[in-house]
């Protein structure tokens, strides 16, 4: 079993790295975003503009989480559980329809049977392990916070009843 402390300590480190992933990711979208090509007509794409703006929010949501484990604040910790709940289904919602539309796409690409059949075990094995991958995530994620959220009731509790809070 694992100490209180522990968790407190385990959702700050996965905050720090979470953090520094969408800091990174905010600047290599900010990167992408200049266009090269301004002569040859080359635009901005869509795609870039779009995860800069993700990559800026998931990095005021991860802010809030870090500061909701800085300062015991629960209600900030369930809401970003939410957020994660909410992530997690879109994500596994976009890998069932890409493995369908990859499999859409292999049936179409006029190979042979043996080919198409073997390409489409492979692509379906992928995106299983994809999905299991992400379902591990989430798992250690919540239990991690439902930890941190453990870790800060007992914390606050422990204030009330000491006298010490104010």
């Amino acid at each position: 079993m694992i100490s209180n402390k522990h968790f407190r300590v385990m959702g700050i480190i996965y905050t720090g790295l979470i953090m520094t992933g969408s800091f990174l990711l905010a600047i290599n979208s900010s990167i992408t975003l200049k266009s090269t090509n301004v002569i040859e007509g080359e635009t901005i794409s869509g795609l870039s503009i779009t995860m800069l703006i993700v990559s800026l929010v998931l990095l005021i949501f991860h802010a809030l989480l870090m500061f909701a484990i800085l300062k015991h604040r629960v209600e900030f910790i369930k809401f970003y559980l939410h957020l994660i709940l909410i992530c997690y289904v879109l994500q596994i919602v976009n890998l069932l329809f890409g493995c369908i539309g990859g499999g859409i796409d292999i049936r179409n690409s006029g190979k042979t049977a043996y080919d198409i059949s073997t390409a489409a075990m492979v692509m379906t094995m992928s995106y299983f392990s994809y999905i299991s991958i992400a379902t591990i995530q989430y798992t250690l994620i919540v239990w991690i916070l439902k930890g941190v959220i453990s870790t800060s009731s007992n914390g606050s509790m422990r204030l009330v009843t000491s006298g010490d809070a104010a």
